[in-house]
């Protein structure tokens, strides 16, 4: 993909663009509430509950009392009355974690080429005050000139408020900004929307077609790498 030139900041949502949990929401939920003796659905049902309340979670604000909401319908066939306030404080501290995390593979080396390729990176998503030490527990904090998301804003995308504050923050126009991320709505349109360029990443599609990518390499240009390039041209001749 060839971004255009008058791009010099590219965002990024965080959640299935950079990272996704592991090995699943309800593995996770099923493996915490395991370690502190509460009986729990299997995580096949809890995957399918939080399936389910996250496609309908439209007014989603990622607060706390928002996040207790979904725990507990997740968990509701054996926590009829909602979870106790320790198994939902250990749940809670459990996605804050990296070991219940995993960057996708591609996302070092794209963020270390798009730098050297001059843009200014920055993740605006929907989450809460967790992802910024995710962030840092991967060492991609240095990346990356800020961090927002959306319960330090109190805007939640496709909001286009959500993308003015990102303009806002990072000091200009937002037809110069390049937002990525996988949703069709949240983030390729509404961008779009509040004026900006967006492209929608599909790690299980076939890759460019139109404003959609196959992985965050497809928006590096390799030629503008220095070391790259000149190894290429040290290369011996045949």
């Amino acid at each position: 993909m060839v971004i255009s030139e008058n791009i010099e900041v590219i965002s990024f949502d965080a959640g299935g663009t950079l990272l996704n949990p592991y090995p699943s929401v309800g593995d996770i939920y099923a493996m915490v509430a395991g370690s502190r003796h509460n009986q729990a659905p299997l995580p096949s049902i809890l995957n399918q509950r939080f399936g389910e309340i996250w496609r309908q979670s439209g007014g989603f604000d990622f607060s706390m009392s928002s996040w207790r909401e979904v725990v507990n319908f997740c968990f509701q066939p054996t926590h009829p009355d909602g979870v106790d306030d320790d198994l939902f404080d250990n749940l809670y501290r459990a996605f804050a974690s990296i070991d219940h995390w995993r960057l996708f593979p591609d996302v070092e080396l794209a963020l270390e080429l798009l730098r050297q390729n001059g843009y200014r990176l920055v993740i605006a998503s929907n989450w809460d005050e967790r992802l910024k030490s995710l962030i840092a527990g991967f060492g991609l904090d240095y990346h990356f000139d800020a961090v927002m998301v959306s319960v330090e804003l109190g805007f939640t995308k496709p909001d286009t408020r959500f993308f003015d504050s990102l303009a806002q923050r990072m000091r200009t126009n937002p037809a110069r900004i390049l937002h990525v991320g996988d949703c069709p709505t949240r983030d390729l349109e509404a961008a779009r929307q509040a004026g900006m360029s967006s492209v929608l990443i599909d790690r299980n599609g076939d890759g460019l077609e139109g404003n959609r990518i196959g992985s965050l390499l497809d928006l590096c240009d390799f030629s503008r790498v220095p070391g790259l390039q000149m190894e290429a041209n040290d290369a011996p001749l045949d």
